[in-house]
C-alpha cells in the first residue's frame, strides 16, 4: 500500500511525495512532521495539524485540534476524522496549505500527473520517498507481512544507525543479527542509504531553519542544537575550528573609559586582516575620538596595534540596503598564521543547502584580554546578488546563512565544509516593524570575492 501526497496550494506548491505503506503521516508547520509546511509562509497551518492514521486496513485523517481547523469541501473535519479511500483534497487552515491524499493499494498503478519541478530558494526539504515503518500500535493492523515488506532507504539508514548504536553501548549480539537482518533485506540499499544520508541531512536542515522563524525562544535553542549536530556531521567543524584557531582575532578599542570589543577579524596575508566595512567605519569614528585600536588574538597574547584600515567604496551604512559591506586593517607585525580563501570557482558553485560555519567574537563574551572565539555551525539558506535577486553565478554574492550570531561576530570568516573561508559575516535580518525584532537563523554575510580588489588597494 502507498500514499501519495500532493501539494497543490502552499509554499511547497508543485511538490509530489510517495510513502511506502505508512503507520502514520503527520502534516504541520514542525519540522518533525512528515509533511512539514513552510514555517514561516503557511502561518494558516498549526504546528502539529493533522494526521493520517492507517486503521483497521484502512486510512483515516484527523485533525489534532488544530486552531484553523482541517477542511474537506469547505466543511471542517469533526472529532471522527475522514476515511480517505478516494483522491481527496484537503486545506489545512482556512487560507492554509491544500493538497490531494490518493491511497494506492498494492499491485494498483500510481496516477500520472504533470506537477512543475518545486523549486525553493531557501532549500525547503521534499519528504523522503519512503517513510520508515512504525511498531505496530493498538487497533492498528501491520500495513504488509514482514516477509514481503519493502524497506526504502530511511528504512535501512534507520536499521544501520540503531545497529550502531546497541554496538557502542556493548550489546553486540543484537548489531550483528540488526546488521544482519538489513544485508539480506537490501543489501544494495545499505549503500544507498549511506550515500544518501549526506543529501537528507541537508534537507533536514534546510527544514529546520524554516522552523525557527516560527518558534519560540525555547523552542529556537532545541532547533539550532539539531542544526549543529547535523551541520557538524556534515562538515568537519572540529578540523576547521583547530586549524583556523590562530587566524582569527578580536578588533578592539582602548580609551580613558576602558576596552571594548567591537568586531572579529581574520587573518589573509602577512601584515592584513579582512573584516566588514561598518567595523572599518566605526574604527575610524573611535581613533577620531582619541581612542586606540587594537586586535587580540584568540585566546589571548600580545595585542597588537591596527595601522591602517580601508573600506569598499560600494558600502553605505543604511538599514533598508545591503551594500558592499568588506574592508581590511593592517598591522606592523607579521600574521603568522592565515585562513585559506575559496577560489573563484568555488565561491561561484555554492547554493542553499550547503553547510558552513563561522568562528568569532560574541558581544557579550569577548574578554579583551584573553577573547575565546565561538564556532557556530549552519547551513546556507540563499544565495542572491546584494540586492537581494536572482543572478549570475558572478553576481550572487550576498550569503543568507543559519549561524548564529550576534554584535561581536561581524567581519567573522564564513567557512565552507572543507574549511575555505567563502565569506564575512555581516549581520542579520528584522522584521520590518517598528520594533525592528531580529529573524533568527536569518543571518547573512558577503561572499569572499568581494574583498579581492580591496585587498590590493592602499589604507586610507
Amino acid at each position: 500500500m502507498k500514499v501519495v501526497v500532493e501539494i497543490l496550494e502552499g509554499a511547497r506548491q508543485g511538490e509530489r511525495l510517495s510513502f511506502e505503506a505508512p503507520r502514520t503521516l503527520r502534516f504541520g508547520r514542525h519540522p518533525d512532521n512528515e509533511i512539514a509546511f513552510d514555517a514561516h509562509i503557511d502561518r494558516d497551518a498549526s504546528s502539529r495539524h493533522a494526521e493520517l492514521r492507517l486503521a483497521l486496513g484502512g486510512y483515516r485523517l484527523f485533525d489534532l485540534s488544530s486552531a484553523n481547523g482541517t477542511l474537506v469541501e469547505g466543511r471542517r473535519l469533526d472529532t471522527e476524522g475522514l476515511v480517505i479511500d478516494a483522491p481527496t483534497e484537503v486545506r489545512f487552515g482556512g487560507a492554509g496549505p491544500r493538497c490531494r491524499l490518493t491511497v494506492i493499494a498494492d499491485g494498483a498503478d500510481i496516477p500520472q500527473t504533470i506537477h512543475r519541478t518545486p523549486v525553493d530558494p531557501i532549500g525547503s526539504p521534499a519528504a523522503a520517498s519512503a517513510s520508515t515503518p512504525l511498531p505496530p500500535e493498538s487497533g492498528r493492523s501491520p500495513a504488509t507481512p514482514a516477509a514481503s515488506r519493502r524497506f526504502g532507504s530511511r528504512t535501512v539508514a534507520g536499521i544501520v544507525d540503531e545497529a550502531l548504536r546497541r554496538s557502542r553501548s556493548g550489546q553486540r549480539t543484537v548489531i550483528f543479527a540488526a546488521l544482519g537482518f538489513t544485508i539480506v533485506v537490501s543489501g544494495i540499499g545499505v549503500a544507498l542509504a549511506l550515500r544518501s544520508r549526506p543529501e537528507a541531512m541537508r534537507k533536514e536542515l534546510a527544514q529546520l531553519i524554516t522552523a525557527q522563524s516560527g518558534a519560540n525562544e525555547t523552542e529556537r535553542a532545541e532547533l539550532q542544537k539539531r542544526i549543529d549536530q547535523l551541520a557538524h556531521k556534515l562538515g568537519r567543524g572540529v578540523e576547521i575550528a583547530k586549524a583556523n584557531r590562530g587566524t582569527v582575532f578580536l578588533v578592539v578599542s582602548r580609551g580613558s573609559t576602558g576596552s571594548d570589543g567591537f568586531c572579529t577579524a581574520f587573518a589573509v596575508s602577512e601584515h592584513r586582516l579582512l573584516t566588514n566595512a561598518h567595523c572599518v567605519q566605526l574604527a575610524d569614528e573611535l581613533r577620531r575620538r582619541g581612542n586606540k585600536i587594537e586586535i587580540v588574538p584568540n585566546g589571548g597574547g600580545p595585542a597588537r596595534t591596527v595601522v591602517g584600515w580601508k573600506k569598499s567604496s560600494g558600502f553605505r551604512a543604511s538599514h533598508s540596503r545591503i551594500g558592499a559591506d568588506v574592508g581590511w586593517m593592517a598591522i606592523d607585525a607579521e600574521l603568522p598564521e592565515r585562513v585559506t580563501l575559496a577560489s573563484k570557482e568555488v565561491v561561484e558553485a555554492i547554493s542553499a543547502g550547503d553547510t558552513m560555519s563561522t568562528y568569532g567574537f560574541p558581544g557579550r563574551l569577548a574578554d579583551t584580554g584573553a577573547p575565546e572565539a565561538t564556532y557556530v555551525a549552519g547551513v546556507i539558506g540563499r544565495v542572491t546578488t546584494l540586492e537581494g535577486r536572482p543572478g549570475a553565478p558572478s553576481e550572487q554574492q550576498l550569503l543568507q546563512h543559519s549561524a548564529f550570531t550576534s554584535a561581536g561576530t561581524s567581519g567573522s570568516p564564513l567557512f565552507d565544509s572543507e574549511g575555505r573561508v567563502i565569506g564575512i559575516n555581516a549581520g542579520g535580518y528584522v522584521d520590518d516593524g517598528a520594533a525592528g525584532r531580529p529573524l533568527p537563523g536569518y543571518n547573512f554575510g558577503m561572499r569572499i570575492d568581494l574583498a579581492s580588489t580591496l585587498l590590493n588597494e592602499a589604507d586610507e
